[in-house]
């Protein structure tokens, strides 16, 4: 979470955040990626597109973890008509998430 921070003043220009962490993460040892996922409309023009990091945190050659990186968590849960109960609930997701993809699945 702190790495994630420290790169929040970036956050007008989420490509530029994002490369800069992967680079930090990197130079920390470990082994991380941008990962790219879109979707496409039938007429092939992409209709969604989502940047977060991907990183592997080696603890010892034996175990390894697997974190999610997305310095902008939240907006992923924006919706056009706003009802109070889901707005209470957004409310309560993390702005930035870093962590696992059972803590990821324990959110969604």
């Amino acid at each position: 979470m702190e790495v994630a921070e420290k790169f929040l003043f970036l956050q007008g220009n989420v490509s530029v955040s994002l490369r800069n962490m992967m680079v930090f993460l990197r130079e920390k040892g470990h082994n991380a990626m941008i990962c790219n996922t879109k979707w496409d409309s039938s007429s092939g023009v992409t209709v969604y597109n989502y940047n977060f990091i991907d990183m592997i945190q080696s603890n010892s050659s034996l175990w390894q973890s697997m974190y999610f990186v997305d310095i902008d968590f939240i907006a992923q849960f924006e919706i056009a008509q706003l009802t109070c109960k889901y707005s209470e609930i957004r409310s309560s997701l993390p702005s930035i998430f870093v962590g696992t993809v059972e803590e990821l699945k324990r959110i969604v």
